[in-house]
């Protein structure tokens, strides 16, 4: 009888062990516990397809702006619904640190994503530089809050393949940085440059007055011509002035072109101014010379050829500045 009882309960104890055994599992793995930290990896998940989507965007080392803006505006909006199922979520005192966590993981996901897309709208060199440290250091807070789901036992929320699309992302703001402060620097030369050459101009059309009325009524009043020679002597001292000027401008690349004829402008009128000269003090060394009509003729050709010449200067001039400036 008493055997009889033992076995049984030996029957019994190895029954309820072996139940035991095989339920434990399907217990806890349908406690609720168990139960929110599948929710909280299945977010997880979906915070994972969000970054794995931006690799559409990816060629080669670098990105499509276009194709990465839209998925990354697509990609906010996800996450955002993704925040407020997080937010559903019944607070449990045993994952409240883990619920955090994943949280946290969310909102520096959803601020990179953010970062990004403002970088890749901008390319304003100020916003750029101050926007750049900012991305690179929420870029560190995603991949560190993974890390540290990785710790806790929940699944990591950065792909390895997604950290692709933000070092070409990085690369590709380096490289409209770059671009954009080589396109200020030569906006800045050209203007400066453009700046120098107009008052240079400027220089020039104070003293380039047509003679030939002065000429005619010193010669109508019959004074004496060294008044005009001496006024000729002021212009080329004056032009000499504005040569030096000219010489000291820093041309940029696209100014060589505009730089030499501007320096063809200046000799033009250099040549006239001494043709003329040469005419006065002819004149007034023979006045009998038969050949006075002819040189003043020859000098003032030589005006007439430089107006013709600084009127097409200043139209290319125009033409640079609409062009580079």
């Amino acid at each position: 009888m008493i055997k009889k009882i033992i076995s049984s309960n030996v029957n019994l104890l190895i029954i309820s062990l072996l139940m035991l055994t095989f339920c434990s599992p399907i217990i806890i793995n349908y406690s609720p516990y168990s139960l929110q930290i599948k929710k909280l990896n299945i977010i997880i998940s979906k915070i994972n397809q969000c970054n794995l989507a931006l690799t559409q965007s990816v060629q080669d080392k670098s990105i499509d702006s276009d194709i990465a803006k839209d998925l990354l505006t697509s990609g906010i909006v996800k996450l955002d619904e993704i925040n407020q199922e997080i937010s559903f979520l019944p607070s449990m005192k045993q994952n409240e640190l883990l619920k955090t966590k994943v949280m946290d993981s969310l909102n520096y996901n959803t601020s990179l994503f953010e970062i990004t897309l403002s970088l890749l709208k901008t390319s304003d060199l100020n916003s750029l530089s101050i926007k750049f440290p900012e991305y690179s250091n929420s870029l560190k807070l995603v991949e560190d809050s993974s890390n540290t789901l990785n710790l806790l036992g929940l699944e990591p929320s950065f792909p390895i393949e997604s950290k692709v699309f933000f070092e070409n992302s990085s690369n590709y703001v380096t490289t409209v940085l770059k671009i954009t402060r080589e396109k200020d620097i030569k906006y800045e030369q050209n203007k400066y440059f453009s700046q120098g050459l107009n008052e240079c101009l400027s220089s020039l059309d104070n003293i380039d007055e047509d003679l030939r009325p002065a000429l005619a009524k010193i010669k109508e009043d019959g004074r004496s011509l060294d008044v005009l020679i001496s006024d000729l002597k002021n212009k080329q001292s004056s032009l000499s002035s504005i040569k030096n000027k000219s010489y000291a401008l820093t041309i940029p690349e696209e100014g060589s072109t505009i730089f030499k004829q501007f320096q063809d402008v200046l000799t033009t009128y250099e040549i006239y101014l001494n043709a003329l000269k040469y005419s006065l003090i002819t004149e007034t060394s023979s006045s009998s010379s038969e050949t006075i009509d002819e040189n003043y003729n020859e000098s003032f050709d030589k005006y007439d050829s430089y107006l013709d010449n600084v009127q097409d200067f200043k139209k290319e001039l125009d033409i640079f500045n609409k062009n580079c400036i």
